[in-house]
């Protein structure tokens, strides 16, 4: 004997077959419809998704120094009230930052590092590992409380280098100060060490160089004194002695002058070979420092 029900479980319609065998033992047979079997299907791959795709975000990158492209001192990062400080890093390129935990939607990451220009950087944080490709590059645009730089020479094979040293006002080395696109201005004068240090008697003196000099920055962490410049020795003109004056020059921009990018106009204006130099630092007193120094009775290179 066989009847064949039809009821609905769940608003599905399942097929129900109730056989009743010789014996009156009576045996139940349900078919499922396909319908059923897909969607558990289905939600088995949900909770593995669930379980496997993230649901949070990171962001991956990396903040250099604009002028240097070196690492750059005292550097926060933050978003989402997450945040990472960044001091010394490698000797090489500088280091990726990672911050993790994030909720994926648009947002915004906040650069800062003292004595630089802030930036933000729009994001569109997907789920899981998100990098930005570029670097971050920050302007530093100040050496706080700078009041003069010392210079120092030590005689190589084929000239000079020359170490210069920021002070603040308390005539201390001011340290892990930012790069600024300074300008430096050279002279060297021939000299005797019997002579009375003075600016009469060196004016006396032959001129045996005059130039702009470029200069380096030192990003390993364990130099403390970063930016130096090399005079040639075979650019000074012909001088039989071994004794020297070097007169230096130092353009510091301002701020403003950083900012409105009028570097490259500040160095082609500069008159460092003319009696008007104070002047003219005194006239574009909003767009740069003037800082001197000299160092007498310098030995001659090796």
């Amino acid at each position: 004997m066989r009847e064949i029900w039809t009821i609905a479980v769940d608003n599905r319609q399942v097929s129900t077959c109730i056989i009743i065998d010789m014996k009156g033992v009576m045996r139940v047979k349900t078919s499922v419809r396909i319908g059923v079997i897909a969607a558990v299907v289905l939600i088995a791959a949900l909770l593995l998704a669930i379980i496997f795709i993230p649901s949070d975000s990171s962001i991956e990158f990396t903040v250099t120094d604009a002028l240097t492209g070196g690492w750059v001192w005292g550097m926060t990062a933050s978003t989402q009230n997450k945040i990472v400080h960044g001091f010394y890093q490698s000797d090489g390129l500088p280091v990726p930052f990672k911050l993790t935990g994030l909720k994926p939607k648009k947002d915004v990451l906040l650069i800062q590092a003292p004595n630089y220009e802030s930036r933000q950087i729009p994001l569109h944080l997907k789920r899981g590992a998100n990098v930005l490709s570029e670097p971050i590059a920050l302007k530093g645009v100040a050496i706080e409380d700078l009041d003069a730089f010392f210079v120092f020479e030590k005689g190589e094979k084929g000239g000079w280098t020359l170490t210069l040293r920021a002070v603040n006002s308390a005539v201390r080395a001011i340290e892990n100060h930012p790069p600024v696109p300074l300008l430096l201005g050279v002279r060297i004068h021939s000299w005797e060490s019997s002579l009375q240090q003075s600016v009469e008697e060196l004016n006396k003196q032959q001129l045996l160089y005059q130039q702009m000099v470029s200069w380096q920055w030192d990003s390993t962490p364990e130099t403390q004194f970063r930016l130096t410049a090399f005079v040639n020795a075979k650019d000074l003109a012909p001088f039989a002695g071994n004794r020297y004056v070097f007169e230096y020059a130092i353009f510091v921009p301002t701020a403003k002058a950083i900012e409105e990018n009028r570097v490259e106009e500040l160095a082609a204006s500069i008159p460092i070979g003319d009696d008007d130099m104070l002047q003219w630092a005194h006239n574009n007193s909003d767009l740069v420092t003037l800082y001197t120094d000299v160092s007498w009775d310098v030995q001659g290179s090796l």
